[in-house]
């Protein structure tokens, strides 16, 4: 007997498969005797001395391009401690909005925009908003 479609949307199918392939990933890292990390280890850092002229040069290179830079920008709000269900989606939404969602003032350049999340909030999403640098300092969506 054929499975019942789920009518999964294009995103929600790439996340099922995100998903697994970390489990899948995850647990061969677990099944990997101790000898075998060590050794995975080992070659890792010897290869880096080698080429670590080559390999600062790379990283280099990528965190100049687009991706690099989408993902300079997710990493760094995750260890700021902002938690969202889409990361990609936000990032587009952060860089396509040109005005301060509270007062309306444009930004001026990227340093002035900011993401304010709430900082009490830890185990679900706690965007607030996109905000200018000044109602990002005064806190202002904090009452809200």
């Amino acid at each position: 007997m054929p499975r019942p479609s789920l009518n999964l949307t294009d995103e929600e199918k790439l996340e099922r498969k995100r998903i697994a392939s970390r489990k899948y990933a995850k647990k061969i890292r677990e099944n990997r005797s101790k000898e075998e990390r060590e050794k995975i280890l080992k070659y890792n850092k010897e290869y880096y001395q080698q080429n670590r002229e080559k390999e600062l040069e790379r990283a280099r290179n990528y965190s100049k391009t687009p991706q690099g830079i989408k993902s300079s920008f997710i990493s760094s709000w995750k260890q700021k401690g902002i938690i969202c269900v889409d990361y990609d989606l936000m990032y587009e939404k952060y860089i396509n909005t040109g005005n301060c969602e509270y007062c309306d003032k444009e930004f001026k350049n990227s340093l002035d925009r900011h993401l304010d999340h709430d900082h009490s909030i830890t185990d679900k999403p706690n965007v607030r908003g996109i905000l200018c640098r000044s109602c990002n300092v005064f806190d202002i969506l904090k009452s809200t």
